[in-house]
């Protein structure tokens, strides 16, 4: 009786060997997926990332999300970045008591180091909002945003003329109303000339997605998942929302010839807070999935297995679009404000491109990090680029929709 029960027992272990060694083959045969030509470089410099990365998620639960999903910031907190494996901190008073109050919140990380400013995150978003309200009738200002590590406002024009647009500042009083008098930096502005960029939009998704018509130019598919509307939990996915509307046609979206979404949630106007729309499933062709496409052939595959709000300045990012396949970036600004042609949006991540190229015909196609090969953290979808002035990107950070959407991650 014995010799039976172990051989039973032997029998029984074989079989989860034998599953064991299945599961690793399959696993083997995924792994064999080539990954995009600079990938590398990007996984080396995310891995060195990862724990600032990390507390920097840990220091956002000290920010408020507005109802519009513009955000506000504690009263001494300057910005913050990250600079090889530290994430620096700026805050407005001094180190040691700056540190103090910030430890307790961040004890489990060694890689963070703590900086002083002299104006406020908030000071200076309120600061460049009025002075753009106050100008921009009389100069292109195309862009702006706080450069963190400056603790600067920047200014980009299309044409600049900077004895002009200077003397125009110094007649502002905004500033001097925002800060209650506090003495204002004769440089806290810095001006730069910048071309107009363009929302990349003409196009084949993602996935291959066309609007209005089974040909018509369309978004990328971002990323799948299940959002809010009318107490309905509604399956779909989310793409920019620019060219798209929420009737006549360019509120249906089509795959492969057949319809296969409904524009339900969109945001796309004039000085709103990011570029996105929520769309729901149409029809039982096509299934949602945590897929995105790492390759334009095809062939590479990658997974959304979690999410990320936002990336701080310094940040390396990846970001695939049908049209130009997959691409790096590093992030110089977040919560910028850019100028379209006749149009500005605002609560947007600008990023400057390390590898690869984007344009036209990648709207909407999803930004994302990690550090292990094919699982990633989903962080935005792609608005638009100004390739011709540096390599420019812009991305709407997850943040701008994560009240309405949730990400599939399995």
């Amino acid at each position: 009786m014995k010799m039976k029960h172990l051989i039973k027992r032997a029998a029984g272990l074989f079989l989860i060997i034998a599953f064991i060694a299945t599961m690793n083959a399959g696993m083997a045969a995924d792994s064999i997926q080539q990954m995009p030509e600079g990938f590398a470089e990007y996984s080396r410099i995310a891995e060195q990332q990862a724990q600032a990365l990390e507390a920097y998620t840990v220091l956002r639960t000290t920010f408020t999300v507005n109802e519009d999903r513009s955000e506000s910031y504690p009263d001494d907190y300057a910005g913050a970045w990250i600079d090889g494996s530290k994430l620096h901190i700026a805050l407005t008073q001094d180190k040691r008591d700056a540190s103090y109050r910030y430890n307790e919140l961040l004890k489990a990380y060694g890689c963070v180091v703590f900086e002083t400013a002299k104006y406020s995150l908030n000071e200076l978003d309120k600061i460049r909002f009025a002075v753009f309200e106050e100008l921009k009738d009389d100069f292109p200002i195309v862009t702006h945003h706080v450069d963190v590590k400056a603790n600067k406002i920047y200014l980009g024009l299309l044409e600049v003329n900077e004895k002009s647009f200077f003397a125009s500042i110094a007649k502002s009083d905004a500033a001097g109303k925002i800060l209650s008098g506090k003495s204002v930096a004769e440089d806290l502005f810095v001006v730069g000339e910048e071309a107009s960029s363009n929302l990349d939009a003409d196009f084949v998704g993602g996935m291959a997605l066309n609007a209005a018509y089974v040909g018509g130019p369309g978004p990328n598919l971002g990323v799948c998942g299940t959002f809010r509307y009318n107490g309905l939990i509604i399956p779909g996915f989310i793409t920019s929302g620019h060219n798209l509307a929420l009737s006549g046609d360019y509120q249906r979206l089509f795959l492969s010839g057949s319809q296969v979404g409904t524009v339900m949630l969109l945001q796309f106007q004039n000085y709103g807070v990011g570029d996105w729309a929520a769309v729901a499933r149409v029809g039982t062709n096509y299934t949602e999935s945590n897929k995105i496409y790492l390759s334009t052939s095809g062939n590479t595959i990658g997974y959304i297995t979690g999410t990320i709000d936002d990336l701080p300045v310094g940040s390396v990012v990846s970001k695939y679009g049908a049209a130009y396949g997959y691409a790096t970036a590093t992030v110089t600004a977040q919560n910028a404000s850019e100028a379209f042609g006749n149009i500005t949006l605002n609560g947007l991540t600008k990023a400057v491109l390390r590898q690869g190229a984007t344009g036209n015909g990648d709207s909407g196609g999803p930004y994302f990090v990690g550090t292990t090969s094919f699982n990633f953290n989903f962080v935005g979808v792609h608005t638009g680029s100004n390739v011709s002035n540096g390599g420019v990107i812009w991305f709407t950070p997850y943040v701008r929709f994560s009240h309405v959407f949730t990400v599939r991650t399995y």
